[in-house]
């Protein structure tokens, strides 16, 4: 059986925002609910810190994708390892991960957003493509906004 070449989306977006307003809208449960693609969980219901989890739920309300924060860098880097339930095998550690990193700039933050490697998923394809049409750091950098008007 053939390795299949890795499956990384990298987006880098730059929002005039400080860092810290970016930083509450990216940890902040009900804040994530407003720009996420697909909307989650968070347990607990609280800011995320290491350890938290995140969660997003099927039509049988059971989580099918579960995500474990594991780097929680205040106001800087946020990065969550995932597992699903329909890929064919777990995932190794850091194998799968969605994270964020913020830098500051003169006049803004670049976000910098990673979600990969997926090639473990069989739809692997079609969920980099509905990332890559979602643009989770542009719909992130609209919360912002919102908040900061």
């Amino acid at each position: 059986m053939r390795k299949r070449a890795p499956v990384v989306l990298s987006l880098s977006r730059i929002v005039t925002a400080r860092k810290s307003e970016i930083w509450a809208a990216l940890t902040t449960p009900a804040l994530m609910q407003r720009w996420m693609l697909v909307p989650a969980s968070v347990v607990p219901d609280a800011p995320l810190e290491i350890g938290s989890r995140i969660e997003w739920y099927g039509d049988d309300q059971e989580p099918y994708l579960i995500g474990k924060v594991t780097t929680c860098q205040f106001e800087n880097c946020l990065a969550v390892q995932l597992q699903d339930r329909s890929w064919p095998r777990l995932a190794r550690n850091g194998e799968v991960t969605w994270s964020f990193k913020l830098k500051e700039l003169a006049g803004g933050t670049r976000v910098d957003y990673r979600l990969g490697d997926l090639a473990i998923d069989p739809e692997a394809d079609a969920w980099y493509a509905a990332y890559l049409d979602a643009d989770e750091p542009e719909r992130l950098a609209a919360v912002v906004r919102e908040l900061v008007s």
